[in-house]
């Protein structure tokens, strides 16, 4: 049997049985009036079958020159547009019919619907102000009111991310609004990275830069445990890419003003169709959206979700399921092995924050293959995006001569194996011999920490912070969650009762599930610097999730059953410090 493949949704045309474009013999006339037609259309909507009332509303248009014929039928027709999601040709009815009856109170009501899905929060509160000015009496335009009102306070940066996490107990396409920082797109220096994003002024680590609904995305529970969801099945990125490219593509086709800051998005080496509009319907080139899909599709997932199994010691910390989405503004985040911000997700939400302190002028990065692989590793996996990776670690990376990388690689077995001995037995390793170990691998580099983090050890160097903890050999967590932080590049400043970070390094998942350990030891070894350690944690913790509201429902449980109060007084002998003296 044949078939026949489109590429281009736009390729195919739907014609009417009594299409003058058709042959003579296969057009087939239905003889009714105008309010003939306009009826079915109604009866339609009223049986939820949207696009048999709008084929009946056409065709009543097609049949009149009755002015006040064609304003209600494109009245109906709005609302019909509204409920297939084609909210673009709804504004247009809606303000057909404003033209002639601006005090219209269903046109300006479907107008204002049609707005605030299109994400034109201001246009939609500017309509519902003269409506409800009009007709105070309304209580759904006042209730759409408020809606659009907390749409405006996300704009500004204003969000409650309480009620956000209680909304996607499990993940969901969320009603909320972008919020777009003190950044902006611009070329960078180096022509080959193309466009980023910068920062417009000087921000502090754990700052908001971007809050940002998803354009599209695939959603995965991590509850659904058979991997059965809306949206995407298992795991497979390439899936997800696929619902991504069908929803972008149905999304353009009902809304072609959507596809504008979308196709300026990069593209790779494909180069899109210069014909843009044939007989004023809009070209949508599928093989454009399936190439911004591809290299710009940020997978995910809840960073919360690790803490809070962290917490409560459950095993397979690294085990996720993962979504993926498109995010407009993201999308112009380039790519460094050593980020300088951090990404969270809340549903379709992504949360943007520095990751540590930055100068106005900065451009913002983002690792697209995660911290922890090796050079060939993580240059593996840009190989999709088109370019090798030219950071300082890259830089670094490959000028080590052959020698040095295989000493690198045995001090980490060796890691390796002394952590397998620790976990069996309290007594299967010493804080020296780990320590021995990593002055080996710190030697093996020229530049400091604080300007060359060495994340290929951040593993290794948890397992032993995490093992020493389940023994309870909490002087020994206080040592290593110090290497810890100082090989991820952070300067401390610590004195009897202060602990302050002057400079932030690398921040992760594991730097936060780190500062945990060391803020539950803290609480045995020195209390005082329980309620400074916490801090830091809080803002690390903010910085890798997102928000720090859930902070007390995942960590909070410590503060009880390891007595983590506040501490007290002002700090004395302080210094700054770049080794292990905690």
């Amino acid at each position: 049997m044949g078939c026949i493949t489109v590429h281009h949704v736009t390729d195919v045309i739907v014609v009417l049985l009594n299409d003058s474009r058709l042959p003579q013999n296969w057009q087939l006339h239905i003889e009714k009036s105008v309010d003939e037609w306009r009826q079915v259309g109604n009866k339609a909507v009223s049986e939820k079958k949207f696009h048999l009332a709008i084929d009946c509303y056409n065709r009543a248009l097609l049949q009149t020159r009755c002015q006040d014929d064609i304003l209600t039928i494109r009245l109906n027709r709005c609302q019909a547009r509204i409920s297939i999601q084609c909210f673009d040709h709804a504004v247009e009815d809606a303000d057909a019919v404003l033209n002639r009856f601006p005090d219209k109170e269903k046109a300006l009501f479907r107008k204002a619907e049609a707005l605030y899905q299109l994400r034109r929060f201001k246009e939609t509160k500017e309509v519902l102000d003269y409506m409800i000015n009009l007709y105070p009496s309304n209580e759904i335009a006042s209730h759409r009111m408020e809606r659009v009102s907390r749409r405006l306070q996300e704009e500004a940066g204003i969000y409650d991310f309480a009620s956000m996490l209680k909304e996607n107990i499990q993940p969901v396409k969320s009603d909320r609004a972008s919020y777009i920082g003190s950044v902006e797109v611009r070329a960078c220096k180096v022509k080959s990275r193309g466009r980023g994003l910068f920062l417009t002024k000087p921000v502090n680590a754990g700052e908001l830069l971007l809050c940002e609904k998803a354009f599209a995305v695939s959603l995965l529970s991590i509850h659904d445990d058979d991997g059965n969801h809306d949206g995407l099945s298992g795991n497979g990125l390439d899936v997800a890419r696929d619902d991504l490219h069908r929803d972008c593509v149905f999304q353009f086709h009902r809304n072609p003003s959507l596809l504008s800051t979308f196709k300026d998005l990069h593209s790779g080496h494909y180069s899109p169709e210069e014909i843009v509009e044939v007989d004023e319907q809009i070209i949508l080139d599928g093989f454009m959206i399936h190439a911004i899909v591809d290299l710009n599709c940020y997978k995910f997932f809840q960073s919360r979700d690790f803490h809070r199994r962290l917490a409560r010691a459950e095993p397979d910390l690294l085990d996720h399921h993962k979504s993926a989405g498109i995010w407009i503004q993201a999308s112009y985040i380039n790519h460094s092995c050593l980020p300088n911000i951090e990404t969270a997700f809340i549903g379709d939400m992504m949360i943007v924050r520095a990751a540590k302190d930055l100068d106005a002028g900065s451009e913002l990065t983002y690792s697209y293959t995660g911290l922890l692989g090796t050079y060939e590793e993580r240059q593996s996996g840009l190989r999709d995006y088109g370019f090798q990776c030219t950071c300082c670690r890259c830089l670094s990376d490959r000028n080590v001569d052959s020698g040095c990388r295989d000493d690198r690689a045995q001090i980490l077995n060796s890691l390796e194996l002394e952590n397998r001995k620790l976990a069996m037995s309290k007594a299967g390793t010493t804080l020296g011999r780990i320590e021995k170990l990593l002055d080996e691998f710190d030697n093996t580099y020229t530049t400091p920490a604080s300007n060359l983090p060495r994340p290929e050890i951040y593993m290794e160097l948890f397992i032993s912070i995490r093992n020493l903890d389940s023994w309870g050999m909490f002087a020994e967590v206080v040592t290593l969650v110090g290497r810890l932080l100082v090989v991820s590049g952070f300067n401390l400043r610590i004195g009897k009762q202060r602990f302050r970070v002057m400079q932030w390094g690398s921040v992760s998942d594991l730097t936060v599930a780190s500062l945990a350990y060391l803020w539950k030891a803290y609480g045995t070894v020195k209390p005082a610097l329980c309620h400074e350690v916490e801090g830091v944690l809080k803002t690390a913790y903010e910085i890798v999730v997102g928000e720090r509201w859930s902070f007390e429902g995942v960590y909070g449980e410590l503060r009880a059953i390891y007595n983590l109060g506040k501490g007290h007084g002002s700090s004395e002998n302080e210094g700054i410090i770049s080794g292990a003296e905690i």
